[in-house]
């Protein structure tokens, strides 16, 4: 009998995987159900005993806490300082980022992995930071609540009546390397709190008529244990398919992106099923023509329930014109496997439901205006034959079908339209691409094409033999003026360019990393190599439409395809 022999690409992955986890620090949370549960002092003590080993330790950032015990763990220990961050004439305290990375310790501490960070900070969330940091192969301890997943939002609120604000993704808990949960009973945890233990005498009242219930706290603990549990099932598998075992993880939920008010409870749920089957969701918005008529309020909506897909990692959040070639390119159905796709949301709801009853009206008022003018007894719609109502019933559902019919075709033929037009530009932009004969004139015919295709300037950052080469500037309409080309070149702008280079990552305008920059950035890359860095000059409340990010996406994709192809050609 013949052994099955291992699959080489599969062993190829691994491997790369087990060198990136080598380079990147370790992360450990320490999980709650509420405040008070001792989450720092947990942290604190581990860290005592870390230290007592030898390693490098240090506190990155502690939140001020009225508790004694957990103060006390914590003197004699190395702080770094905070950054001071004056926004509206208050002076807010950050964790220093670079004074971290800069200090290389073998683990530092950082409380409240969940914080939103001040206005001008170079990340918008602390779970950003931490990211860096470990990048840096820095080990991080971290603290967070199970009120501050994004999935469990909606269940949180719903027991409390408290919508929290500050929240992490499930991805940025999930990729933990280990979870201690720390967990008290309910019982315990309001003792502690009439004692003054957890909030001064003032607070705790609060707290005791409203958050602080036993029926709350048992609930919110029961949800903690749960997603605890989940956790380990997906490191189980996830274990597993490492080790190149066949298991079954074809669950996909597809979920309808959508600027209803709704939308964002959906989308939750949907990632909370993702979560629990080990399988995949799925973002999907069906942009058409009506989708330009959309409202201020419905725009800024709908842009962010993508944002909320995107950051609960919905594998594909594309924008289609039709939803059936979408199924069958994404479900994979010209593979053998059996596939369960559940679809959560109605997608484009609305828009149909206000062109089907526009036609209804349509067709309604035709029949009227045609009979009031052009039948006998003109002027008049008095009937003079009794079989005249079924006849109008006739007359009406022909109209309303062929109306229906008629928007249908008008509704394809947008579709169509805008479809062709993505693929020739993605077309011709390649080909200009393949005509090039090096890597600089690719990276050049990219941004100059971007610019006439965004209506927008470019910088563009080459890629050099020691970090990004100047940058240049592609405006094919000459609208900006020497300030505003100036401004793009900045010193903070290169800056932001080159850690979108470093970390491969997005930053900058409309993005949560140092969002203060004139420019969008994004990484030229392919699998395995960044060749570039792209920059669009773009406001914070201004933003590409969902059509434009996504041929925005196919030129960069092919570009990068593009240069690797070149660079290999010439090895």
């Amino acid at each position: 009998m013949e052994m099955d022999r291992p699959d080489p690409e599969q062993i190829l992955e691994t491997i790369e995987r087990e060198e990136e986890k080598k380079k990147q620090g370790r992360l450990r949370i320490f999980f709650g159900y509420a405040a008070g549960v001792g989450k720092t002092y947990s942290m604190l003590k581990s860290a005592r005993k870390r230290l007592e080993e030898g390693v490098d330790v240090v506190i990155g950032y502690l939140e001020p806490h009225a508790r004694p015990e957990t103060m006390a763990l914590a003197e004699g220990m190395e702080k770094i300082p905070v950054k001071e961050i004056s926004y509206n004439n208050i002076h807010l305290k950050e964790m220093d980022v670079d004074a971290i990375l800069l200090r290389g310790p073998g683990l530092v501490l950082v409380d409240e992995y969940a914080h939103t960070n001040a206005e001008g900070s170079r990340h918008k969330k602390r779970y950003q930071d931490v990211e860096e940091i470990l990048s840096a192969g820095i080990d991080v301890y971290t603290t967070v609540n199970v009120q501050h997943i994004e999935s469990l939002c909606d269940i949180v609120a719903s027991i409390t009546g408290i919508i929290v604000r500050e929240r992490i993704p499930d991805h940025a808990f999930d990729r933990a390397d280990e979870v201690k949960l720390v967990d008290i009973e309910p019982e315990t945890l309001i003792t502690r709190l009439e004692e003054g233990k957890i909030y001064r005498s003032e607070q705790a009242a609060r707290a005791l008529d409203h958050f602080f219930t036993i029926e709350k706290l048992t609930a919110l603990r029961e949800i903690a244990l749960r997603r605890t549990a989940d956790r380990v099932n997906l490191v189980t598998e996830r274990t597993k398919k490492e080790a190149g075992r066949q298991y079954y993880t074809e669950e996909k939920i597809l979920v309808g992106i959508s600027p209803s008010p709704s939308n964002p409870k959906i989308i939750r749920a949907a990632a909370r099923m993702a979560q629990a089957f080990g399988g995949t969701m799925i973002g999907l918005y069906v942009e058409t023509p009506d989708s330009e008529k959309l409202g201020v309020e419905d725009k800024k909506r709908l842009k962010e329930n993508l944002h909320l897909a995107d950051i609960l990692k919905a594998a594909l959040c594309l924008i289609v014109s039709t939803i059936i070639g979408f199924l069958f390119y994404t479900m994979g159905f010209s593979d053998t496997n059996i596939i369960t796709v559940y679809i959560l949301g109605v997608m484009i709801s609305a828009i149909i439901t206000q062109s089907r009853l526009l036609s209804l009206v349509q067709s309604f008022m035709s029949i009227i205006v045609f009979n009031y003018c052009f039948t006998e007894p003109r002027f008049s719609l008095a009937t003079y034959d009794p079989g005249y109502p079924i006849t109008f019933l006739i007359t009406f559902v022909a109209a309303f079908i062929t109306g229906n019919l008629a928007l249908k075709m008008r509704t394809q033929s947008g579709e169509l339209a805008r479809s062709a037009y993505r693929t020739k530009v993605i077309l011709d932009i390649d080909q200009m691409l393949q005509n090039q004969n090096n890597v600089s004139d690719i990276g050049a015919t990219m941004a100059q094409e971007l610019s006439k295709l965004l209506n927008r300037p470019i910088v563009y950052y080459e890629k050099g033999k020691d970090g990004l080469m100047p940058p240049k500037i592609y405006d094919t309409d000459s609208a900006l003026t020497s300030g505003e080309k100036s401004k793009m070149l900045m010193d903070n702008e290169r800056a932001v360019a080159q850690w979108a280079f470093k970390n491969n990552k997005r930053a900058g305008a409309t993005t949560g990393t140092l969002a203060n920059a004139s420019c969008y950035y994004l990484a030229v890359r392919s699998l395995n190599e960044v060749y570039g860095v792209v920059g669009i000059r773009i406001n914070q409340e201004d933003s590409l439409s969902a059509f434009e990010s996504n041929v925005l996406m196919a030129v960069l994709s092919e570009t990068a395809t593009v240069m690797e192809r070149e660079l290999l050609r010439k090895r």
